[in-house]
């Protein structure tokens, strides 16, 4: 039974009491978070996972089971008053692996829907096109001197450059069943983020990018792309493929000046986490 369809609402914490939410780390799962709050009408201290689950003294806990039916009654409420960039920002931003980052995003999206509460009594909330908000979202988001907006723009500037990390770094290898198949280990969920770029130019092969961190993979079978949960054993790479990248590391190293060889330098545009699923920075190249 789902959260939206029974009413588990009463206060579980006493007045003072510091009160844990523990969820499944998904946005859906923050979204479900804010909208038990609101009917609830308690506020959580700390939003926690299974990766960062440590109770404060004192604090009691309530575990929140995502419900999709509360998070797409949050995520309407959002779109109907801010619009789609603000849903986005708060989105990408869940995505991190900032440990901070749950409550954030639950603080800043609890704020939005406790400013639009005379929407619920507006007589054309059903077909409205959200006019009397679009005035309203260039600041909720540009009004960086409020500590919880600050914060929420860092953690999505933070996702987006690993994103742009995984785009720039991101080695494919082909296997002995036709696929093409790449690992990535990113501090933070970018998956999502990522395959509607890499389907969007690599559409005639089939691909899956596998998420060591996260345990989760990014499956393009020559139409449409999703997201498939769980760890990912692939079949051997050809013995082209191989070769391939013998090449590759030779032709890299070709290009390097070892009078100019700046390690420092390398290990800051190139972090040195990623180094064991980027081919040319392997020390033993296939025989």
């Amino acid at each position: 039974m789902t959260i939206a369809a029974y009413n588990p609402y009463q206060t579980l914490a006493k007045e003072g009491q510091p009160l844990a939410y523990l969820y499944d780390e998904s946005f859906e799962g923050i979204l479900t978070c804010v909208y038990l709050s609101l009917k609830a009408r308690e506020t959580p201290t700390s939003i926690l996972g299974p990766r960062n689950l440590q109770l404060q003294i004192g604090q009691i806990e309530r575990t929140v089971e995502t419900d999709m039916k509360a998070a797409m009654q949050v995520r309407r409420s959002i779109l109907r008053s801010y619009g789609q960039e603000v849903f986005d920002h708060l989105s990408v931003a869940a995505a991190s692996d900032n440990p901070y980052a749950p409550l954030t995003v639950f603080t800043f999206t609890k704020r939005l829907l406790g400013n639009c509460r005379e929407c619920a009594c507006c007589p054309k909330k059903g077909s409205c096109t959200s006019a009397c908000a679009q005035k309203q979202a260039p600041s909720v988001l540009n009004n960086l001197a409020d500590p919880v907006t600050h914060a929420l723009e860092s953690l999505r500037r933070q996702v987006l450059n690993e994103r742009e990390k995984m785009v720039q770094f991101i080695r494919f290898q082909h296997l002995e069943n036709g696929i093409w198949f790449a690992r990535c280990n990113p501090n933070a969920k970018v998956i999502p983020l990522l395959m509607p770029w890499f389907s969007a130019r690599f559409n005639t092969q089939q691909f899956v990018i596998f998420d060591e961190t996260h345990k989760m993979s990014g499956v393009w079978n020559g139409r449409s792309w999703g997201l498939v949960i769980g760890d990912v054993t692939p079949p051997d790479q050809t013995a082209n493929d191989l070769h391939m990248q013998d090449a590759w590391v030779r032709y890299f190293n070709s290009l390097c000046i070892s009078e100019r060889y700046n390690p420092e330098l390398q290990m800051k545009q190139m972090p040195k986490r990623l180094w064991k699923n980027i081919t040319e920075m392997q020390t033993r190249m296939p025989a």
